[in-house]
């Protein structure tokens, strides 16, 4: 049960990473949009 426990919290963690990771992907691909917008 204990290692259960470990695992839902190992998913949790990796979760969380991947959809900070695609946010910030999302951001910074937006940011650069807007940039080159700015720049023409």
């Amino acid at each position: 049960m204990k290692d259960q426990i470990n695992f839902l919290k190992l998913a949790g963690i990796i979760i969380s990473a991947v959809i900070l990771v695609i946010l910030i992907d999302f951001s910074l691909t937006a940011a650069v949009k807007t940039l080159n917008l700015g720049l023409l």
